[in-house]
């Protein structure tokens, strides 16, 4: 299986067990968008909703309905390659906020966390909260026999962020964290 077929099973995955259990979608609706472009300033800005370092390239986006326990929800992935050895991807899916209006976001977080290593049989490195201003977030390393993986996922109100750098050849630096995932910021 390549880099691109796997990373985009993992974000399904990320998203799919965040918050609440997904089902197959029936007939999912499904946008790509692709481009090679530079940014000017290093930073993507496409998003209405926040902004990231993609090394100064515009990455591909797709978006999918796909059916969750409260309805559809809308799941939008950024993802850039370079060569056939690493990726770098954010995932966003917005839930219904009265739908998790009592929910605990650390559990929330642990859950998706949690959920990942469990279905992907990872080995987690690291784990530390981390927070982005007022919203919480859970920060993790891990392995597997196929990939190396650095993620940040972040709860923002009803909205759950992932951001990870995927490698099939060696974990990824601290420079590379720092780079990409540790520039996501909203605007």
């Amino acid at each position: 299986m390549n880099l691109k077929t796997f990373s985009a099973i993992i974000f399904t995955v990320l998203v799919s067990i965040s918050v609440f259990s997904q089902k197959q979608p029936d007939n999912p609706n499904t946008q790509n968008n692709n481009s090679n472009q530079k940014t000017n300033s290093g930073f993507f800005n496409d998003d209405p909703d926040f902004m990231i370092n993609f090394l100064g390239q515009v990455p591909t986006k797709n978006e999918s309905e796909v059916d969750t326990d409260v309805g559809k929800v809308l799941m939008i992935t950024y993802m850039l390659e370079e060569g056939s050895s690493v990726a770098y991807m954010i995932a966003k899916a917005r839930y219904p906020a009265e739908k998790i209006r009592n929910s605990n976001p650390d559990d929330m977080l642990n859950a998706s966390v949690n959920g990942f290593i469990g279905n992907l049989k990872l080995i987690i490195s690291e784990k530390r909260d981390i927070s982005l201003g007022i919203y919480p977030g859970k920060f993790f390393k891990s392995k597997s026999s196929i990939y190396y993986n650095a993620t940040a996922d972040y709860l923002v109100k009803n909205t759950l962020y992932q951001i990870a750098i995927l490698r099939a050849d060696r974990a990824p630096t601290e420079k590379e964290i720092q780079d990409f995932i540790f520039t996501f910021a909203l605007k």
